[in-house]
């Protein structure tokens, strides 16, 4: 999706992804940014933007997270995005780690934990299901 698109869908302004790009909190999926070459996001973005909007409503300064959410974006993109709604996610200024259900703290003295999903939501869209442009017998 398109900047306009992911900006929609995690109600956050078009100049504050520009500027989470810049301190590289949002990896793009593809694109260079130059003109003709937009970026392309994906879900692992959502859900990272989604997470840094959070962070921000903690007051936390996310320029120390880039490395961080480097690491998010990796092992987000490793998942199927069918399991991030069961997960946890601890970050701290250097890691993020994805925790399965029940798991406990990590070695970290400082990190903050969030619940992926609340978070999740974004990923939904409320389109009707498409139509299959071709008959059943075809699927044999």
């Amino acid at each position: 999706m398109l900047l306009a698109a992911f900006s929609e869908r995690i109600a956050v302004s078009d100049k504050q992804i520009r500027e989470w790009v810049r301190a590289r909190v949002v990896l793009p999926a593809k694109g260079t940014g130059g003109k003709g070459h937009p970026y392309e996001y994906d879900d692992a973005n959502l859900l990272a933007g989604a997470v840094a909007a959070r962070l921000l409503e903690l007051h936390v300064v996310l320029k120390h997270y880039d490395g961080a959410f480097a690491e998010l974006h990796e092992k987000l993109r490793a998942r199927s995005s069918l399991e991030w709604s069961r997960l946890g996610l601890e970050i701290t200024a250097k890691s993020a780690d994805l925790l399965e259900p029940g798991e406990g703290f990590g070695a970290a003295t400082v990190s903050i934990r969030l619940d992926l999903s609340p978070l999740c939501t974004n990923l939904a869209l409320n389109d009707q299901q498409q139509s299959l442009a071709f008959g059943l017998r075809a699927v044999r």
